[in-house]
């Protein structure tokens, strides 16, 4: 490697991560957006097979939050939730 090559692969601080999400699925908007709002239809879809969705919440608006309790068989919990930042009811969500 030359001398001079850089190493530092840290990304900036000012660099904020994101990710984009995009997904075609054989359904109605309507349907797509309750999966990802109505708090009994996240608690049965998220997370993978071998954990439970122990508690789901949602308050689908801008600056609303959402949360959703997960727990492993094993009891390893996990507790995921963000704010929503856009909120365009049937055509898009954005949230952290």
């Amino acid at each position: 490697m030359p001398a001079d090559a850089n190493l530092d692969t840290k990304p900036s601080l000012d660099t904020k991560p994101s990710l984009t999400l995009k997904r075609h699925f054989r359904a109605t908007p309507q349907a797509v957006y309750a999966a990802w709002t109505n708090p009994e239809q996240i608690a049965h879809w998220s997370g993978p097979p071998h954990i439970e969705s122990v508690e789901a919440e949602a308050d689908a608006r801008i600056g609303g939050s959402y949360r959703i309790f997960m727990r492993s068989k094993d009891g390893e919990e996990h507790d995921v939730r963000g704010v929503d930042r856009k909120v365009v009811p049937n055509e898009e969500l954005v949230f952290t």
